[in-house]
């Protein structure tokens, strides 16, 4: 029997909303409205993982692409340089896998909308991971991040970023980078919903659980799980904005500090993945496709 955990007034709406099938909020059904089988010790339904991929509200995501269209302009308006473009995902994207949930892994979606999104601060993260892989190639992690906090167009994108041990925080209030990675946002997708059902199958979890103490073997049960995560195909809207900023007594232009980080975060998407699971391929997405100047 699958039955949703609600109060006796909520749970009214909520039946009256699946009969009339009106488009629900994916977040709400995901993390709020999921069924859960009271026979399998509440463990969540493969129904009610499935109903959040059977359509998407195309109105909403029309809202939430003019709500991003209007920052653009006020910020535009306020000085700012702005570029934006858009990219398909190539892969599936598995974004927020560490939110929690009933099903164990969870996603990034807009609490208003109902739609999957890629925050601003996993941009800049990608696009910092990026920079510190190519463009600084010799050395350590830690290596490398201490050599460019020491580089002026590192720090003009980025800023001087949290202090390492043994590092003098003074003045880190002055080298705050001058470009502002803009949430990514849903302009299109393939089929009813951006959303599908996938699934890791791990064979030997009492290996990993006991850290070694059962050998890994043929006869340990394997254990699948399955996760929401965004499908190939779907394409974001991406934005960056800056200013003309000074560090360490050196003026970067907002168009010169646009150019560069547009490069790094092209190439993250390209190559490292956003999200999750990027290192079996989750998250790559394909050429930027420019927008038009208005």
């Amino acid at each position: 029997m699958s039955i949703v955990i609600l109060p006796q007034n909520t749970l009214e709406v909520w039946e009256r909303l699946q009969r009339e099938q009106t488009k629900l909020h994916a977040g709400l059904l995901f993390y709020r409205f999921i069924e859960v089988d009271s026979a399998k010790e509440f463990k969540y339904t493969d129904a009610g993982l499935e109903l959040v991929c059977r359509r998407a509200d195309t109105q909403s995501a029309a809202a939430l692409l003019h709500r991003q269209q209007n920052l653009v302009s006020a910020l535009q308006k306020q000085g700012f340089t702005v570029d934006t473009w858009s990219q398909d995902l190539l892969t599936r994207m598995a974004a927020g896998l560490g939110i929690a949930s009933i099903t164990e892994n969870g996603i990034v979606i807009d609490h208003i909308h109902g739609l999957p999104y890629i925050p601003g601060s996993i941009l800049k993260g990608i696009s910092q991971d990026y920079a510190l892989l190519y463009e600084y190639k010799v050395g350590t992690d830690t290596q490398k991040r201490r050599k460019a906090k020491k580089d002026s167009s590192f720090v003009a994108v980025f800023g001087a970023q949290t202090a390492e041990p043994g590092e003098n925080i003074a003045k880190f209030e002055d080298r705050r980078g001058g470009v502002i990675f803009l949430d990514a946002v849903l302009e299109r997708w393939n089929g009813p919903s951006p959303f599908e059902v996938d699934i890791m199958n791990p064979h030997y979890q009492e290996y990993y659980s006991n850290e070694g103490g059962t050998p890994p073997a043929d006869y340990l049960n394997p254990n699948p799980i399955k996760f929401l995560a965004v499908k190939a195909g779907t394409r974001f809207c991406f934005g960056l904005a800056a200013r003309d900023t000074n560090i360490q007594s050196t003026v970067f232009g907002s168009s010169q500090l646009i150019n560069q980080a547009k490069d790094w975060l092209v190439g993250a998407l390209k190559t490292l993945g956003a999200g999750g699971k990027t290192r079996v391929g989750y998250g790559i997405s394909g050429n930027a496709i420019q927008k038009p100047k208005k």
